[in-house]
């Protein structure tokens, strides 16, 4: 599925059209094969490139995704202290808070 954003939106309806549930879809697949395009980048399997391209297909799914979850989603962007998120928990009473970190970039050194 990564690097499939152009083709996602007809993805996700197939799978919607075959019952299975947004959650599901969400955190079955979004997530795992997100997990896994961290894993082969860190290892050196797929490159900075690739990676990306996998979290475009994943944000164009979210963005597909988000009406159908019902969920309030507030982005407090990047590069946020700790004391940024518990200030935004008590602002907005969330009954369930969530945190990403989707890209973390770290300079990988191999000796040939």
């Amino acid at each position: 599925m990564y690097g499939k954003w152009q083709e996602i939106s007809i993805l996700i309806d197939a799978a919607m059209n075959q019952n299975v549930d947004v959650l599901e879809i969400n955190d079955e697949a979004l997530t795992l094969v997100m997990m896994k395009v961290g894993d082969k980048y860190s290892i050196g399997e797929i490159f900075m490139p690739g990676m990306l391209l996998a979290a475009k297909t994943t944000k164009t799914a979210t963005e597909i995704l988000k009406p159908r979850l019902a969920k309030r989603t507030i982005d407090l962007e990047v590069d946020q202290k700790p004391e940024r998120f518990v200030e935004a928990v008590k602002e907005y009473k969330p009954g369930v808070a969530g945190f990403s970190g989707l890209l973390i970039m770290k300079k990988l050194s191999r000796r040939r």
